[in-house]
C-alpha cells in the first residue's frame, strides 16, 4: 500500500511540474505579446488602450510566475503572494466603480493582515 501511495505521489508531482512547464511556455507567448505592445507604445502611439493591454499582459506574467512558484514549492507565503498580485490586478485593471475599488483595497488589507499576524511573514 505504501508503494502505491509513493507511486501516486510521484505521478501527481510529475503532472504538476508538467503543468508548470506548459504555463511557463504560455507565459513566453504572453511575453511576446507584451513586447509587441511595448514596441507599439514606443512608436509614439501612446493611446490608453495600448497601455491598458501592456498592463494586462504584465499582470498576467506576474500572476503566472507566482502561480508557477506555488506549484513548484507550495507554502503559505507563495499562496498569499498569488492572492495579493491577483487582487492588485483586479484593483488596477477594473474601472467599474469606486465600491469595487474599495472592496479590493479592503481585501488587500485583509491579506496583509493575514500575512503579518497569522502567518508571521514580515514585510521586507
Amino acid at each position: 500500500m505504501e508503494t502505491v501511495r509513493k507511486s501516486l505521489h510521484k505521478q501527481i508531482r510529475f503532472i504538476e511540474y508538467s503543468l508548470a512547464v506548459m504555463l511557463a511556455m504560455t507565459l513566453l507567448v504572453i511575453g511576446w505579446y507584451m513586447a509587441k505592445d511595448i514596441y507599439r507604445f514606443s512608436l509614439g502611439n501612446p493611446i490608453a488602450e495600448t497601455f491598458h493591454q501592456l498592463l494586462a499582459h504584465a499582470f498576467l506574467l506576474f500572476i503566472g510566475i507566482e502561480f508557477i512558484k506555488v506549484v513548484v514549492s507550495p507554502n503559505p507565503e507563495n499562496i498569499m503572494e498569488v492572492v495579493m498580485v491577483t487582487i492588485t490586478r483586479a484593483i488596477i485593471m477594473d474601472h467599474s466603480s469606486m465600491l469595487t475599488t474599495l472592496c479590493g483595497v479592503a481585501a488587500l488589507a485583509v491579506v496583509f493582515g493575514i500575512r503579518r499576524y497569522l502567518l508571521h511573514i514580515k514585510e521586507s
